[in-house]
């Protein structure tokens, strides 16, 4: 799973109805206006927190309203605002899923292990430091009057600490069934290992995290899928 963090920046004057982004909030064909009508990032950055990277490695995202996770829900922060999200591109953390029971319709534990490699630490905070650098541009400092969490006036350590009390995953798991390599749960088919007439063809297929998003290379696994199992079928049909 990709993790990050957010800190959001106030704006000098209100301009948005308050509308709470929980899932008890209801269809959003029932809201017609204010920021449950948009979608929740506006703009979208990859950047290398170092020149000497070969790739950027965080992924920044910006939002016109500002929200928070607090309690493990979604919701509009108290203020009206604006906000930065900075995801780990490629993070170097495993976690891990476990089944319950045996009970198939029982759901799975799943533990992420955020920052279970510390260099995935290092680099949400220097993608912090990048996200205070871009609050700074002239473009931003003259309609943002303040932040949540100033993370200019605060030591590395601090942010630290400040990053492992409040960063998220971002609801983009991948892998758990991954091809390639010994422990391999699908063939370059998309086969199960082991198990007759079963395909899987989603993100957990990943052999490795995508930079970005994971719904277009899904898509594409998708499509490769439909196309294995045409060939496969014809070849069957010739025997």
């Amino acid at each position: 799973m990709r993790h990050g963090a957010s800190g959001f920046h106030v704006l000098p004057q209100p301009r948005r109805e308050r509308t709470t982004l929980a899932l008890e909030c209801g269809p959003l064909a029932d809201i017609s206006v204010g920021p449950a009508t948009a979608i929740a990032s506006q703009g979208l950055a990859f950047a290398r927190t170092l020149p000497s990277l070969p790739y950027p490695d965080v992924q920044i995202t910006f939002s016109s309203s500002a929200y928070t996770f607090a309690g493990g829900k979604v919701r509009l922060a108290d203020t009206d605002g604006v906000m930065m999200c900075v995801n780990v591109g490629r993070p170097e953390s495993r976690g891990h899923i476990e089944l319950r029971s045996a009970d198939p319709f029982d759901a799975p534990a799943i533990f992420p292990k955020m920052f279970d490699n510390p260099a995935d630490l290092e680099t949400l905070l220097r993608g912090m430091r990048l996200a205070e650098q871009l609050f700074s541009t002239p473009a931003l400092k003259d309609v943002v009057t303040g932040s949540d969490e100033v993370a200019d006036t605060r030591t590395d350590n601090e942010l630290r600490d400040l990053l492992r009390a409040n960063s998220n995953i971002i609801y983009h798991p991948a892998g758990t069934c991954r091809m390639g390599g010994d422990d391999a749960v699908v063939d370059s088919r998309l086969r199960v290992c082991g198990v007759a007439s079963l395909r899987v063809a989603d993100a957990s297929i990943f052999p490795s995290m995508v930079s970005g998003n994971t719904n277009a290379a899904s898509m594409m696994i998708g499509e490769k899928a439909a196309d294995i199992i045409v060939k496969d079928e014809a070849r069957l049909d010739r025997r």
